[in-house]
């Protein structure tokens, strides 16, 4: 188990999955739509690079529409400064200082001003190669700019593209300019990257990571702050979907993966543990590294962090891994998954448990041998707990979870949960009062069950769930929802019925 995997062996093993546990794992995206938009708000926002309350002098103090007119009037002195056949550069670095402290400050970043008095080309202008010998110039230039970028605005951003931001940045950045001036630079293509896949994609086409790769080669000693920005730059690069391209990935990925095993920066493991929540989310060729740098214990461990934000990345990434081929889900499940999905289970964070009740719809997915381990470990209990009383959403997640297991396990382990009493679990959410949400859930978990119920039959002469329904008059809120005001809700009840209940007196 803990040695490497045969990963040719498991494609071909993969290749052979059969159409049911391929759509079972598909149809999970359709409940994740609202936890990825969620993620990308997470992962993808721009930051902004802060100035110490003592450097900003008395502009903190100044009322706000007073210093945008001096804000205005240093943009306006710069532009002077900037005339005639040589630029007074001390001045124009003065100028650009006083920007920068005002920009600063976050609560009233005028950046609107900045681009509508052509900024953004002003800045690229100072960090070019032509200036790359002026190391404080290019530093305030280059701090501006990344404050910039850190709006959430389109235009702006579209505004960056068109003057050539992206080419112009990792020119300079190619060139080795100064650790201060790169770290700011950096900071502005993660902003930029972080902004949309289309830019994001715009910076690896233009080589990106062949230029920090060589900003990491080159670097000797570093600050703590310059190797939290490379890697916050390499995770931004690294997010999102579609996903980058597999070599690209790969080249990256040993550098993510010493930060999870190697390193005790907490900072730098977040955005290690984002990105690699995002790249687990890529094929089975990706997913297999992880088990190659053998990342899988830490990884667990992080989910018991006292950082909340790497608790919930860490379980992204089992979960992301969980959604993939059985033999992964194996490795996983025999270096303790359950364990850390019970202490997950049991947070006070909703979001956290819905994660949970996906990458556990995933695991229930999977062969009877590792659904047999989930019904041994007292994991199932709680999820039979959570499937009654929980909140909806992971109402919906276990539900999901329990069909899953109905199609894929063995008699006996359909059995076992009817006997637990899934059915009345099932019926309890078929209230006509539920969302539209639980109630699908719901329905289709029931039709999983009963699509097993002559194997659960004696003699298999007749269909033991419905029989065990029509005994307890659950067949009656079928019925009910047969008049459901949702359109999909009355459809699905009755094609179930339609489908299973041929012979029986129920009015359509």
């Amino acid at each position: 188990v803990h040695g490497s995997l045969n990963f040719e062996k498991i494609i071909s093993r993969a290749k052979m999955c059969d159409e049911i546990n391929a759509a079972i794992k598909n149809k999970r995206e359709e409940f994740r739509v609202e936890i990825r938009r969620r993620q990308m708000d997470d992962l993808l926002i721009q930051r902004r690079i802060k100035t110490g309350h003592n450097e900003l002098g008395d502009y903190e103090h100044i009322p706000k529409d007073k210093r945008l007119i001096l804000l205005e009037d240093n943009i306006k002195e710069l532009k002077i400064a900037m005339k005639g056949t040589e630029i007074d550069i001390p001045s124009v670095t003065r100028f650009l200082r006083n920007v920068r402290k005002m920009v600063a400050i976050p609560e009233d970043s005028p950046t609107n001003i900045l681009f509508s008095y052509g900024m953004a080309s002003i800045l690229l202008q100072f960090l070019s190669i032509s200036y790359i010998n002026e190391e404080e110039l290019q530093f305030e230039a280059s701090w501006i700019l990344a404050n910039m970028m850190s709006s959430n605005n389109p235009k702006y951003f579209e505004e960056i593209i068109n003057i050539g931001a992206p080419q112009a940045l990792l020119q300079l950045l190619s060139l080795t300019p100064s650790l201060n001036v790169a770290k700011n630079v950096m900071w502005t293509l993660a902003n930029i990257a972080g902004e949309s896949i289309k830019l994001r994609d715009v910076l690896l086409k233009l080589g990106a990571f062949d230029i920090v790769e060589g900003i990491i080669k080159k670097a000797t000693t570093v600050s703590e702050e310059f190797c939290r920005t490379i890697v916050w730059l390499l995770s931004t690069l690294s997010r999102g979907r579609p996903a980058p391209p597999d070599e690209q990935i790969l080249r990256v990925f040993p550098i993510f993966a010493h930060i999870i095993l190697r390193n005790e920066d907490e900072k730098m493991i977040l955005e290690a543990i984002w990105a690699l929540s995002s790249i687990a989310e890529m094929g089975n060729r990706i997913k297999e590294e992880f088990f190659r740098f053998e990342l899988i214990p830490k990884i667990m461990a992080l989910t018991r962090s006292e950082n909340l934000t790497i608790t919930f990345a860490a379980l992204r990434v089992l979960g992301n891994l969980t959604n993939s081929i059985d033999e992964f889900t194996q490795v996983l499940l025999q270096q303790g998954l359950l364990d850390s999905m019970q202490h997950l289970l049991l947070s006070e964070r909703p979001l956290m448990r819905k994660e949970v009740c996906w990458c556990m719809s995933n695991v229930l997915a999977g062969t009877p041998a590792q659904i047999d381990m989930v019904l041994r470990h007292s994991i199932s209990d709680i999820l039979f707990t959570a499937v009654q009383s929980d909140e909806e959403d992971i109402r919906v997640e276990v539900l999901i979870a329990f069909g899953n297991a109905c199609l894929r396990g063995e008699t006996a382990q359909v059995r076992e949960l009817v006997h637990k009493g899934l059915l009345e679990a099932i019926f309890q959410q078929l209230d006509e009062d539920s969302s539209p949400r639980l109630l699908l859930a719901a329905l289709d978990t029931l039709e999983s069950v009963v699509t097993r119920g002559f194997e659960l039959s004696i003699g298999g002469k007749s269909n033991a769930v419905i029989d065990m329904m029509e005994s307890s008059n659950f067949s009656q809120i079928l019925e009910k929802l047969q008049m459901h005001r949702e359109p999909s809700v009355y459809s699905r009840t009755y094609d179930i019925i339609e489908k299973h209940f041929p012979n029986t007196q129920m009015n359509f």
